[in-house]
């Protein structure tokens, strides 16, 4: 999809994010842990994928000292697969360059093989792993990170 654009999110988008993480997660965040992230200048950075306007996808990173964590990559499921959440990790990643971080890392689901795929394909390499890292059914999180460096 040719027509996405990629721009910073904050407050005023709290509903639309939200929005997002009920059709995405089976645990949503809160509206309360959204505005949090959102109106956190310090530490975090969320873009949205956006498509004639309307917010179609987001991601987010905590961005301290010289190193980036992903806390969220999400996009309403009508748009998986056409290249939101790629052009929203590639901004990330752009993003994360230029506020000269040196690693990225994250946490997914041992079962999301296809957002793994995502990640592999921009440089992401496995890790670790965290058993039983999901509350909701105890799967495990597979770690992996990328180094921003060279």
């Amino acid at each position: 999809m040719s027509n996405i654009s990629i721009s910073p999110l904050d407050e005023e988008y709290i509903e639309g994010v939200y929005f997002i993480c009920t059709k995405c997660f089976s645990i949503p965040w809160s509206k309360e842990s959204i505005k949090n992230e959102l109106s956190n200048n310090l530490f975090s950075n969320y873009l949205g994928a956006f498509i004639e306007d309307k917010l179609v996808g987001f991601i987010g990173m905590w961005a301290i000292v010289n190193e980036g964590e992903i806390t969220n990559i999400a996009v309403l499921p009508e748009y998986q697969n056409k290249g939101v959440g790629a052009k929203l990790l590639k901004k990330l990643i752009k993003l994360s360059q230029d506020k000269k971080l040196e690693n990225l890392y994250l946490e997914v689901r041992f079962s999301n093989l296809s957002a793994q795929s995502l990640y592999r394909k921009f440089g992401f390499k496995t890790y670790g792993l965290r058993k039983c890292y999901y509350s909701d059914n105890k799967e495990n999180a597979i770690l992996m990170s990328k180094c921003l460096l060279g």
